[in-house]
């Protein structure tokens, strides 16, 4: 009693410390449900409710006076449960997300690509990462094609079917229809939420979800004895039990082996990524990526390019063997060639494609500038919010002395949300350098003082001019 009443307390105050409008919804909905289903069962004892609420309350009147009227604010933000801008925001992304679906109706964009494939229908206003519709139905039709949400809400039928079948057998009074409402009203609580956000993406929330949903299957079967109707293994011989134990050890192991191969891959990358400067080094982390990632794992690829590139780009090409200067752009070239192969929609690829066709331009390619112009330009089009495409076609037409095409370059992304980070500060540190190039002082000034604002605010060591007076 103790560990549930602590863990329902903690519930209840990660829901009102986070601002989950929408969980909370789902919450206060689904125990409604739950109430008016068990209200005069025998295990019900109100008191024990009524205890609860007394320690969640005892809890939000310590916590909210410890963190000086934080509850306090969520709760006034939760009395708007959809305010104007997070509904109009939620449905501007939503449009956008049915018109990609629109245009991959049956057989969907692939599990996981939905970043690749939504850029160009995101609205400017959308401030998230861009992972995720924020309605998971609507992302399996989009990944997994039409057939996927219709598998979905014919199980979520079947559920509701089920548990009704089973309370019209049981009696106003009876305790079993606790043990069947309550793994439902928790099942409901996630599947109504999901509708505005990605909870059924998250492995943590499926698992917990399983467990509710074998619960309340075994509930529901013993008012309706259908047990015979289950397909189950039988393991009644000592031989299948080994067999079986085996069996669902190996294919645990086969799951599992794809995202650890992932995990380790990702793990040397940070390590490249470190090691960039010592090319040797780079090249043996890159190498050791390529020994654990699955085929599938385009990143190997690009960052195999890169070590090719980085003899390339912002170098003296003219005291290098004209042989030499071919077999780095030749090598990087062919990877860059398997990483689109793999992921056709990553703007990375177009992006690095363009620095070697600058970095060659005269020397290899004659027109490799043009070349890299044009993939850059595609690239923003794309990708409003690729921020290393736009700062270098704007470091292009600054090199070739065009300003008012660099200046319209940069100053266009600032309508778009930006991730927070390093990559922020550099691309405000640009635009405040073009209007300092362009004579305007003050707004150079301006933004070198957003700079450090923000850099404060996430955390990063900046050294900043001080601003002319």
């Amino acid at each position: 009693m103790a560990l549930a009443l602590g863990l329902v307390t903690l519930f209840l105050l990660g829901l009102l410390v986070t601002f989950g409008k929408g969980a909370f919804s789902a919450f206060v909905i689904s125990t409604v449900v739950l109430v008016a289903a068990t209200f005069d069962a025998r295990e019900i004892q109100w008191k024990r409710y009524l205890a609860i609420a007394a320690v969640m309350l005892a809890c939000y009147l310590i916590v909210n006076a410890v963190s000086a009227g934080y509850l306090d604010t969520s709760m006034s933000n939760l009395s708007s449960i959809m305010g104007k801008h997070t509904a109009h925001n939620r449905l501007e992304m939503w449009k956008a997300s049915f018109e990609l679906g629109k245009e991959y109706f049956w057989g969907g964009i692939g599990l996981g690509t939905f970043y690749f494939f939504y850029p160009p229908f995101r609205p400017q206003m959308d401030s998230s990462d861009g992972f995720f519709a924020h309605m998971d139905p609507l992302q399996f039709w989009i990944e997994m094609g039409i057939m996927a949400p219709i598998i979905f809400y014919g199980t979520l039928v079947a559920i509701l079917l089920r548990t009704i079948k089973a309370l019209k057998v049981l009696p106003m009074g009876s305790d079993e229809r606790v043990h069947i409402m309550a793994p439902f009203c928790g099942l409901l609580a996630v599947v109504g939420h999901t509708h505005i956000t990605f909870n059924l993406y998250m492995p943590a929330i499926v698992i917990v979800m399983a467990c509710l949903l074998a619960y309340w299957y075994i509930a529901t079967e013993r008012v309706l004895l259908d047990a015979d109707k289950r397909f189950a293994f039988n393991f009644k011989d000592k031989a299948h039990r080994h067999t079986g134990a085996l069996a669902f050890i190996l294919v645990a192991l086969i799951c599992a082996s794809w995202p650890m191969r992932v995990g380790w891959a990702i793990h040397y990358s940070k390590e490249a990524q470190r090691a960039a400067s010592k090319k040797d080094q780079a090249l043996s982390k890159v190498e050791m990526m390529g020994l654990f990632a699955p085929d599938s794992f385009s990143r190997y690829y690009e960052y195999r390019a890169r070590i090719d590139l980085s003899h390339l780009i912002n170098r003296d090409l003219s005291n290098m063997p004209v042989s030499q200067v071919r077999h780095h752009f030749d090598e990087a070239m062919r990877f860059l060639d398997e990483a689109e192969k793999r992921n056709p929609k990553f703007w990375n690829t177009p992006y690095l494609r363009a620095r070697a066709y600058y970095a060659v331009d005269d020397v290899l390619i004659v027109d490799g500038k043009e070349m890299a112009i044009k993939l850059l330009k595609n690239n923003v089009d794309y990708n409003p919010l690729d921020l290393d495409s736009r700062m270098e076609l704007a470091k292009i037409y600054q090199k070739e002395g065009n300003l008012k095409e660099s200046f319209t370059v940069l100053k266009e992304g600032l309508s778009w949300p930006r991730p927070r980070g390093k990559k922020d500060l550099e691309f405000l540190v640009s635009l405040a350098n073009m209007y300092k190039k362009l004579g305007s002082e003050k707004a150079y000034n301006q933004l070198m003082k957003e700079v450090k604002r923000r850099a404060d605010q996430y955390g990063i060591k900046v050294r900043i001019k001080q601003p002319s007076s």
